[in-house]
């Protein structure tokens, strides 16, 4: 995992990769990002991603340059909307505005960094490389920046957000493997996988009363869990109240969302609190323009 930056400037980095690497540092951008904000998404502590601690934007900026250098080679992609969701879907910053903002990261332009990554490009492909870097070495190790900021803490949690088809009333997700008869996490013995983890959000963590969130392409549906957990068709239930729906845009952070797990928390989204709240407790609608219940 690499975000390669041979020169401070992101779009002269981008214009130099081979084709094979610019590809990818898209695919990279994503998942660094995926990363820094997405609980349980893996990789948090490797110094590729710490190293944009605190600088989501930059990070951004560096995805969009790689984008837009492989789509002017011709290529196409599908990985721009979803970089660019991570701080404003329609009009994500570049460097230049970052820079004027003194919002880019401090070790950006440490010269140690980019001459590392220059060495580790020379050694993946010298003849794709030499005629850029001149007489640069190619044995250099990776030099590796301490994170600039520590890693962001979520906020209040207004929802569960559950990847099931809202039908009937009930909110369903297929039982795994070695999860019936249900026990509780911290009675059972042996590994705990993920898969597990968010089958217990479901069944002993979500509370009746909690609001959920069911991603429905561009929209949500938003509803009240009303009654406990069962076993139905061998699947994992809970009966719930639909209350409205929401845009995705709607949300502060809609790239939130692109968290692959089956049930997890969604964080500080006012408009969904307010949707919820119009509910009421019981999941009883009541109008509300603001927050597109009804």
């Amino acid at each position: 995992m690499q975000t390669f930056l041979p020169f401070a400037d992101f779009a002269a980095s981008a214009a130099v990769l081979d084709d094979r690497r610019l590809g990818k540092q898209r695919v990279e951008t994503l998942q660094i990002l995926r990363a820094l904000h997405l609980e349980g998404y893996g990789w948090r502590r490797h110094p590729a991603v710490t190293m944009w601690h605190g600088h989501t934007p930059a990070l951004v900026a560096y995805g969009i340059a790689m984008v837009d250098a492989w789509v002017a080679r011709g290529y196409a992609d599908t990985t721009r909307a979803l970089i660019a969701e991570f701080v404003h879907p329609d009009d994500p910053p570049d460097q230049q505005l970052l820079a004027r903002q003194d919002r880019l990261p401090p070790w950006l332009g440490d010269e140690a960094v980019h001459r590392s990554h220059r060495s580790a490009l020379l050694r993946k492909e010298p003849a794709s490389y030499r005629p850029h870097f001149g007489d640069d070495p190619d044995d250099l190790d990776y030099h590796w920046p301490e994170p600039p900021a520590p890693p962001a803490l979520p906020g209040d949690r207004v929802a569960w957000v559950v990847r099931a088809p809202l039908e009937a009333g009930r909110l369903a997700v297929p039982v795994a493997p070695g999860e019936l008869p249900w026990t509780p996490l911290d009675a059972r013995s042996g590994r705990i996988t993920k898969r597990l983890r968010q089958a217990a959000r479901l069944v002993d963590e979500i509370a009746e009363g909690d609001g959920v969130v069911v991603p429905d392409g561009d929209e949500l549906d938003l509803a009240v869990v009303r009654g406990p957990h069962r076993v139905e068709d061998h699947r994992h239930v809970r009966p719930v109240r639909r209350v409205g729906r929401l845009a995705r845009a709607a949300l502060d952070f809609p790239a939130a969302l692109q968290d692959p797990q089956v049930v997890f928390a969604l964080h500080d989204e006012p408009a969904v609190a307010a949707a919820l709240a119009a509910a009421g407790p019981d999941g009883a609608t009541t109008s509300s323009p603001a927050s597109g219940v009804g």
